[in-house]
């Protein structure tokens, strides 16, 4: 079983995907959540990025690799980057590419 966020029937909520269904919550999904008792056919249910942030931060974690591959001074510090919360995607939900991208997507 595993958790997931999704929308049904016009609504957003969670629960734990449990094979082909998925076992509804309610509350918070890192605080006690509780079952509400209802199974939603998980092909009803349409999968949605696991949060909702307001910022995400990332930690370039391979720098050292990079910079010593590219020939780059080695930063100090770890470094860290921003993206858009509109990159954040759901579960097998296409990769939506601006019209004028012609490159690839990895």
């Amino acid at each position: 079983m595993q958790w997931m966020r999704f929308s049904h029937a016009g609504t957003e909520g969670f629960g734990l995907r449990d094979g082909d269904a998925v076992q509804v919550h309610t509350g918070d999904m890192f605080e006690a959540p509780q079952p509400t008792g209802q199974r939603l056919p998980l092909a009803d249910c349409r999968w949605l990025a696991p949060c909702r942030p307001r910022q995400i931060l990332g930690l370039w974690n391979n720098f050292r690799a990079a910079a010593e591959k590219n020939g780059w001074a080695t930063p100090a510090e770890p470094l860290f980057f921003a993206k858009a919360v509109g990159s954040l995607n759901a579960h097998g939900e296409p990769i939506p590419l601006p019209s004028a991208y012609d490159g690839r997507v990895l």
